[in-house]
């Protein structure tokens, strides 16, 4: 089958380096990196979705030990910002 298509230009430039490193025509560059994606969308259909993971980070003491020293805290923020600090 004859077709045109329009490349972006990031695909362009990975269809190069797949001709330089596999020694491949233009046509063979494009056929191949096309089957290779059907291929990964084939099975990325068969396969269920990866789970969600969430990794935790430590972020070290808690900077307040009660509530009342968060309100406290916040008390002092809004005084500073009353008098333009």
């Amino acid at each position: 089958m004859r077709t045109t298509v329009t490349l972006d230009p990031d695909v362009v430039q990975g269809l190069r380096e797949l001709q330089e490193a596999k020694s491949l025509t233009p046509k063979a560059a494009i056929n191949e990196a096309l089957r290779l994606g059907l291929r990964g969308l084939r099975s990325s259909r068969e396969l269920p979705p990866a789970p969600f993971v969430i990794e935790a980070a430590t972020l070290g003491p808690p900077r307040f030990q009660k509530v009342s020293d968060m309100e406290a805290y916040l008390d002092e923020l809004d005084w500073a910002e009353s008098q333009g600090k």
